[in-house]
């Protein structure tokens, strides 16, 4: 029963690992233009002058004004962007977002199958301080 206790929490932190990280997003290092955000249509990072990091579903631009979207309680919300205050745009990185978010649940995964494996391997193999090593040996 303690075993089995044990693994369910394994198990448990394990899929508590895999919705904390299901929301990681990665971006670009090099910076975008605001009409080059506006034509890749994707999630973006904005960073002000005051080092001030706003993150935005994706960017429009409508009458010569930019606005970020924003989703909040199901509704979407226009942020409108001031140019001169922008120091620079990043766009999502999808791939490495993606191999983040698998690499930190598979590598754990690998580890925690790794310890199981190993505490039940060393669980079944018990040395006893009197036993013979081979049947037709006397005891040292």
């Amino acid at each position: 029963m303690k075993v089995f206790n044990k693994k369910t929490r394994i198990i448990s932190l394990l899929l508590a690992f895999i919705f904390l990280f299901q929301s990681c997003h990665v971006y670009h290092k090099v910076p975008i233009s605001l009409d080059e955000a506006v034509a890749a249509n994707k999630i973006m990072k904005v960073v002000t002058i005051d080092s001030k990091k706003y993150k935005f579903q994706k960017i429009q631009k409508s009458d010569s004004t930019y606005y970020g979207l924003l989703k909040t309680r199901g509704q979407d919300v226009k942020v409108p962007l001031v140019t001169a205050k922008i120091q620079s745009i990043h766009p999502v990185n999808k791939a490495a977002s993606t191999a983040l978010s698998v690499g930190a649940v598979i590598i754990p995964v690998g580890f925690v199958i790794l310890l199981i494996g190993a505490t039940s391997v060393a669980d079944d193999t018990i040395i006893y301080p009197n036993s013979v090593p081979f049947p037709n040996m006397e005891p040292f």
